[in-house]
């Protein structure tokens, strides 16, 4: 849920716009919004009128005084914008600058625009004095006013060279502010950023503009827009240190500044800092504005925030509830309604409210999107939402899709480095993981963790929360030693920012314990479950999700390790019908179902399995038009518990109803698609359809052949094949495929990779099997050089190469080949394991029985003696061996042959 973080930010732009501008977002008043709005422009946007400039404050002061008083009484702003217009109109002259103000006059402003930036260029002396220059000034507001945001920065950087900065610095900082707003509103931050860094402007404590900022000039503002924390942070902590001894600018920095500063507090995962300001924040801003202001209401969501990351989440989103329909209420169809209703929909998706969430961020984003832009950051996090909303319901492909282009437009905005693109590129990063791409997110994962480390320290909530996505890939890889040292670092940082039962802290621990099983750490995967029930079920209690979540965690962990009784125990517990989780959604439901099912079905409960599968299918058809990757999940599920059972009709009705499910939502590649294909492929030959069979793996694996990212999706579908071909017993066409197979897992893992090795060493193996020595000796020396090339001469696996060869030429009989392949590995051996190892051992036995191959009699016996001593010292054991030794030296003589 950290993506509505960076969504916050702009919630007190609205805010920090002049009195006026606060009403009108209000929806106090809309004629004085559109006065207030014309008046201020009119003594801002560089015209000669300096007398006015200094009206400017008074202006909207007494704007907002008239709305507060008497929303009615509009008169005295009338009069004072018609002086504003009659003075101006009198000291413009020039027919292009005249009508450009009349289009203006009239709010026609692309028109005024355009007007305006026709006006010719002359000779330039001061940026202001220049009629040319505040013209093009002038076709740069009007352009903002008339959201055409591309040309209005192009006005702005027009200006910007003729500036003098040391001679006018307020105006220049005054133009670079502008020319930023643009660029962020045309969705070009990263050149909004560069526009700052140049203009020198992070150096703010030596410019006017910090110790007077203006409400619409806000440097930290953009700062956090653009995803520079640091800069935004220290900036706004100066100031309320700087002004905590004036109550008045104390409380104007407060309502101003504090919000963002508690976003950016809360990124860092610093939560009682956080909590704290957003009290202090909030009780200032209803003292001075009220409890139904914009202000109050935003610190509200800012509690909120704060309370589901430490894992309150029932009570965050009870109170977002409380404030979102006050918005609604009070303004409707304003960025600020849908910034509120994004934020509530991403704390129900928190809060697994997913049918709710879904309703509410689609909302938000087509209203975003209509206020703000297509462009705008706060409509890209939106569909980042969506994104995000499609992983949580296994639409991966969806997903996928939606998060592609998002991902580019928020390169091209802000740059790989911005926390909204960061964020993006996990969630990208997870999607393809779930669809068996752990090559692709695994490297994506991996300059992810790089660059949060770099951009934000290794002690930031960030970095605690990229590596633990890149445990779960690590999981999905079955590299559970990985897992462990993520999951751990991730868990200890995220426990220490956020607390123990902060969303992200959970999932570490359920990685954390599954990787300790595996590598077999029982004592410490039994004490993290158990301690983390106890402490859920004190937190949420026994029948939250979490907690029963918990409990199937800690079944799967005592299957794993082969507790059968106090798994089975569990599993009887978590079935009667009061211990199930309360209020729920179906997709939980059937999350829980087929938990217990696969749980039931491992401890030999077959009939309480078949139930559970049966139920959790009830419950995916339920939520089919919110998430039919469900549906097509449980169908497979129950498809493949029948075809266990050798039900192989049943299952090839459920199978074949839940492919064409799987391609339409998750595409042909995706781990689950493949998985059904398989599993249908092996129902069909068990029921005597092999030819069925084969043409469904050959035009699935060749449908995908086009597509890059889907190497793993076909090794696994061309090796289905090839076990069907094998049980056939149709030798070639089972070995052409296999060759075919080890040539995708080097172009997928690497030619040097230890998979491809592997496989190759495997595939060697069985053409011996098979008698086919040729094949098997080029398979191998491609290995062995594999394996050198990669690992060195000296690398475990490249020595069990070198034995394998040897062996393959003995089986040939070229003994002088043997003789010599066997004599390297025994000297390699004996360097790297020592004389006393067992493989060593075999390797003199092996070189022995060589060298008696080749007449080399002499050497033979007293190699042979030395194995047979050694083997019987160490290995008492290992009676083949021992029997091994000593019938070479019968053969060779040295001992009486046994009866």
């Amino acid at each position: 849920m950290f993506i509505y973080l960076m969504k916050l930010m702009l919630l007190t732009v609205e805010l920090q716009a002049t009195p006026a501008e606060r009403l009108l977002a209000a929806g106090r008043v809309e004629i004085l919004l559109n006065l207030a709005s014309r008046a201020s422009k009119f003594v801002e946007l560089g015209f000669p009128t300096e007398s006015k400039l200094k009206e400017k404050r008074e202006i909207d002061l007494a704007i907002a005084e008239e709305a507060r008083r008497d929303k009615q009484s509009v008169a005295s702003v009338r009069n004072v914008l018609n002086e504003i217009e009659a003075t101006l109109s009198h000291e413009v002259r020039r027919g292009g600058e005249e009508e450009a103000l009349y289009a203006f006059v009239q709010g026609k402003y692309l028109a005024a625009a355009q007007f305006a930036a026709s006006t010719q260029e002359a000779t330039v002396l001061s940026a202001f004095g220049n009629q040319w220059a505040r013209m093009r000034l002038f076709a740069g507001h009007c352009y903002v006013l008339a959201s055409r945001y591309e040309e209005a920065a192009k006005c702005f950087n027009d200006c910007l060279p003729i500036v003098d900065r040391n001679a006018e610095p307020a105006r220049y900082e005054e133009l670079v502010y502008s020319l930023i707003v643009a660029l962020l509103k045309a969705g070009r931050g990263g050149d909004a950023l560069e526009a700052w860094r140049n203009a020198r402007i992070n150096d703010l404590a030596d410019t006017n503009l910090v110790r007077d900022l203006t409400p619409d000039q806000n440097i930290p503002t953009f700062l956090t827009i653009l995803g520079e924390l640091k800069s935004a942070q220290s900036l706004i902590e100066a100031q309320i240190t700087e002004w905590r001894h004036d109550s008045d600018k104390h409380q104007l920095t407060l309502l101003k500044l504090g919000p963002q500063l508690i976003q950016i507090l809360i990124m860092h995962g610093d939560l009682a800092a956080a909590t704290k300001l957003a009290d202090e924040c909030q009780n200032a801003a209803q003292k001075a504005m009220g409890a139904d202001a914009p202000e109050t209401l935003l610190c509200g969501l800012l509690q909120a925030r704060c309370l589901h990351e430490t894992g309150s989440i029932t009570q965050a989103c009870e109170l977002a509830d409380e404030v979102l329909p006050k918005i609604q209420e009070k303004y409707p169809e304003t960025a600020l309604h849908f910034q509120t209703l994004l934020l509530t929909g991403e704390l129900q998706m928190s809060a697994r409210k997913f049918l709710k969430a879904k309703e509410q961020i689609a909302q938000a984003a087509a209203g975003l999107e209509s206020v703000c832009g297509p462009m705008h950051h706060l409509t890209l996090g939106a569909r980042l939402a969506q994104a995000e909303l499609n992983m949580r319901l296994r639409n991966e492909q969806q997903g996928l899709q939606e998060i592609v282009p998002l991902l580019n437009s928020l390169f091209s905005a802000f740059g790989p480095d911005h926390p909204l693109a960061m964020r993006g590129a996990m969630i990208r990063a997870m999607l393809l993981t779930a669809g068996g791409a752990t090559k692709d997110s695994e490297q994506q994962m991996i300059a992810i963790v790089q660059r949060a480390d770099r951009n934000y320290g290794d002690d930031h909530a960030m970095v605690y929360r990229a590596k633990l996505c890149l445990a779960r890939v690590a999981d999905a890889k079955q590299n559970y030693k990985a897992v462990e040292e993520l999951a751990a670092s991730a868990s200890q940082g995220l426990k220490q920012r956020l607390g123990e039962f902060c969303p992200e802290h959970l999932q570490c621990t359920y990685l954390l314990s599954g990787a300790f099983a595996a590598n077999k750490k029982v004592k410490e995967a039994l004490e993290m479950m158990v301690e983390t029930i106890k402490d859920l079920g004190d937190k949420l209690g026994r029948d939250h999700f979490e907690t029963v979540r918990a409990r199937v965690q800690l079944s799967i962990v005592l299957g794993s390790l082969n507790e059968t009784e106090d798994a089975l125990g569990l599993v009887e517990e978590m079935q009667k019908p009061e211990k199930r989780p309360k209020g729920i959604e179906p997709i939980d439901t059937f999350s829980y179902l087929n938990w217990t099912g696969s749980l039931c079905e491992a401890l030999n409960k077959l009939q309480e399995a078949e139930a559970c599968f049966t139920e959790s299918l009830a419950a995916a058809r339920s939520v089919a038009n919110a998430s039919p990757a469900q549906q097509a999940l449980a169908l497979c599920s129950l498809g493949a518990f029948h075809a266990r059972q050798h039900r192989n009709e049943t299952a090839l009705v459920e199978l074949k109803e839940a492919l064409p499910l799987h391609v339409h939502v998750l595409g042909r590649a995706h781990g689950n698609t493949v998985r059904t294909i398989v599993l249908l492929a092996t129902v069909l030959q068990e029921l005597g359809r092999p030819e069925e069979a084969i043409r469904l793996l050959e035009e699935s694996a060749n449908a995908l052949s086009e597509e890059p990212s889907a190497g793993v999706a076909r090794i696994q579908l061309m090796n289905a094949l090839g076990e069907i071909h094998k049980s056939r017993h149709a030798t070639d066409i089972y070995f052409a495929n296999q060759h075919e197979v080890w040539k995708l897992i080097q172009m997928e893992d690497g030619e040097d990779s230890r998979q491809a090795q592997g496989f190759g060493n495997n595939l060697g193996i069985e053409l011996i099997q098979a008698l086919r020595l040729e094949e098997t000796e080029r398979v191998w020396r491609a290995v062995l050089e594999s394996r050198e090339r990669a690992f060195g001469p000296r690398d475990y696996e490249t020595m069990s190469s070198l034995n394998n060869l040897g062996s393959l030429y003995a089986e040939q009989g070229n003994w002088q080949k043997a003789t010599e392949f066997s004599r390297i590995t025994l000297d390699r051996r004996t360097e790297v394991l020592g004389r006393e190892h067992f493989d060593t051992i075999k390797s003199i036995y092996n070189y022995a029985n060589n060298l008696q191959k080749v007449g080399r009699k002499e050497e033979a016996i007293k190699l042979a003696h030395e194995a047979y001593n050694l083997v019987r010292k160490h290995f008492p054991e290992e009676k083949g061996m021992i029997s091994m030794a000593r019938s070479l030296l019968e053969k060779l003589g040295e001992l009486p042959a046994q009866p």
